[in-house]
Order: C-alpha cells, then structure tokens, then sequence
C-alpha cells in the first residue's frame, strides 16, 4: 500500500460529531432548496402562495423557512469543509503523506461534480467549494492567527459586497445564467462568506476542538445563550429600524444566521455528550457519512418529481414543508440501510477512488 493510499481514513478513524452535523445540515439544505425545486426553472423570482389569504400552515412553513433554515446551513457546510480539510491534512502529515499528492485532485473531481449537477440544479455549490478549495489549500500552512485575520477580511469584504452589489460586477445568479457567469457570480457574492467560514473551520480543526469535546463541554451552553440574543437581537434590530431592503438589511440577516448556526452546531454537540441523547442522533451520522449522496440524490427526486407530474409552482409551502421531512426521513432510513452493507455512498466511492487514483474496497465484511 503507498502512502497516498494510507491516507484513506477508515471508518473508526471518524470523527462522528461531524457526520450527525453533515447530517443535520442536509436536511437545512433540502429544506432550502426544495422551495426553488418546485418552481418553473427553479426560479425564486415566481414564488407565489395560490391564495389571496395563505392558510396557516403556509404562513407557518414560510416563517420556519425564513428564520429557522435559509442561510444557515450553507454556513455549516462552509464551516465543516475547512474543518475536514484541516483533518485530513493532519492525518495525511501523521502518515507521512503529501497532501498535495491527492488533495488537488480531490477538488477537481469535486468541481466536476459540481459541473454536473448544476445542469440540474443552477445553486450548486459544489463548484464554489471546490474552487475556494484551492485557497485554502494554498493557505495550509498559516498560523492560527492569521487565519483569523483573513476570516475577518473575507467577512468584511462579504459585507461590502452585499451593501454595494453593482460595484462587484454584474449578475444574478438566476437560471438563465451560463455555468461560467453563475460560477463567477458565486465567487464574487458568496465566496468571501464562504471563504471566512473556511478559515474558521480550518481553525477548530487545527485546535481539535471536535476531537477534544468534552473540555468544550461548559463553554458550549455560553455560546448557545450568547449566540440566540445575537441572532435574536439582529432579526428584531432589521424589523424595527429597516423599511425596505437593502444591503445592510441583508448583511445584518446574515450576521444572525452565522449566529444561528453556531447556536445549531454547539447544541448538537452537546446533546452528542449525553449517552441518553447522542443515540437519537446517530440515524443523523448516517446521513452525514453520505452527505454528496444524499444532495444530489434530493436533486434527482424533487426535480424529478415536480416535473414529471406537472407540479411546478404549483405547490404550496406547507406540503413542501412536508415533503422535506418525508425525503429527508426516507435518506434517514436508506442511509442507514446502505452504510451497514457499505464502507461508503455511492458517490463517496467514486470521489474517494478517482482521488487515490485506485478503485477502494466497497462492502463490509
């Protein structure tokens, strides 16, 4: 076996808080992204609710949406990408890989991926992620501090960039956008944001925070409490004191929705501290071990769905929010089905064998 080889990480070498949260944050996404699936070329601009006076569960579902799911699981995801780079870097140094014998390729197959799925799906992020992937590769060997420096940048240049939108070039990110200007719309509007979330992952891997817990267990209640009236207190701030939107009404959302989702990320956490709690959250880290899989295969059934029986705006929110936990449970039950004949997901076979450049043992014994 080479050493690029070595660097395989084999199942009991995971670190299973970070599935239950890949998991989780699978389930914001398709909660997110089912509500553009269900409209005419995926198009957020012909969101309607048929009725002149919505029904209760419509207004509910909505409001769930508005503060509960949308922007905060893409944040999570940002932050556990840095955060897996940061882990498989280290492993890769204690079995005295080179990194950057794989990790390049890794990206790229990501990004072609990521091609892939946006002839479906025009808000892929696949492509972002595995662009940005090569920053943070370049970045690799920075200290702490100047990660958190460059964090700060990007975050400071994300706010820039959703105050002042002409001044970052033209684009919307729309469906009717070619693969090349959503890509370069992704970069510029998301990408900061993203590319901060990066950083800071990159930073919890590098002092293990998830790998040492149990010394985060006093702090993680705090963050909880000051992360809610963070949040809170932003929302009730954008209410009060914006009448129309515009770019800080944005920017001061997207500062609650980072807030909202460390709020997310600690108390998972410590709910997986307590042995009466962590069991009802493993079916979470099945889901998680699957986390490519399991987006595009919400991809390939709600598109699927909608447009083979015609139902394309013509669903409201309520069952839409329905549908997001029937999907998300039936990825609960074949997760769990699959990974227990299965090392990996499909798709995570296929990326982890064209990255190592050899075809990887698929059954469990």
């Amino acid at each position: 076996m080479t050493k690029d080889n070595q660097q395989i990480v084999q199942p009991s070498e995971r670190i299973y808080i970070l599935d239950i949260l890949r998991g989780f944050a699978v389930f914001g996404i398709l909660a997110v992204n089912i509500m553009a699936f269900s409209l005419p070329n995926h198009d957020f601009s012909q969101m309607i609710i048929n009725s002149e006076s919505p029904k209760w569960y419509d207004q509910l579902a909505l409001w769930f949406n508005e503060y509960f799911t949308e922007g905060k699981f893409y944040i999570i995801f940002s932050f556990l990408f840095g955060l897996g780079f940061s882990v498989q870097l280290s492993r890769a140094e204690a079995k005295g890989s080179n990194i950057l014998s794989f990790y390049p390729r890794r990206l790229l197959i990501l990004l072609g991926f990521g091609i892939l799925h946006s002839f479906f799906w025009w808000g892929d992020v696949l492509r972002i992620y595995a662009l940005l992937g090569f920053v943070l590769l370049a970045f690799r060997k920075l200290s702490n501090q100047w990660l958190l420096v460059l964090a700060a940048l990007c975050f400071v240049l994300s706010g820039l960039v959703t105050a002042f939108p002409a001044v970052f070039g033209e684009g919307s990110g729309a469906p009717s956008d070619s693969i090349l200007k959503s890509i370069l719309f992704g970069l510029t509007h998301m990408g900061p944001f993203v590319m901060g979330m990066f950083f800071l992952g990159r930073i919890a891997g590098q002092i293990k925070v998830f790998e040492k817990l149990r010394q985060y267990k006093d702090l993680l209640p705090k963050i909880i409490i000051f992360g809610l009236i963070i949040s809170v207190g932003l929302r009730v701030i954008v209410s009060v004191f914006t009448t129309k939107p515009g770019g800080i009404e944005t920017h001061l959302k997207g500062l609650s929705d980072m807030a909202l989702a460390a709020v997310y990320v600690s108390a998972l956490s410590l709910l997986s501290l307590r042995e009466n709690m962590a069991k009802y959250l493993n079916p979470m880290g099945y889901v998680g071990r699957m986390a490519l899989t399991n987006y595009i295969v919400q991809t390939i059934i709600c598109v699927g769905f909608f447009r083979i029986f015609d139902l394309e705006g013509k669903v409201n929110a309520g069952l839409l929010l329905l549908m997001t936990l029937m999907i998300y449970g039936f990825q609960l039950l074949y997760s769990r089905w699959w990974l227990r004949r299965f090392k990996y997901g499909p798709m995570e076979w296929f990326w982890r064998s064209f990255t190592y450049g050899k075809m990887q043992s698929f059954r469990l014994k």
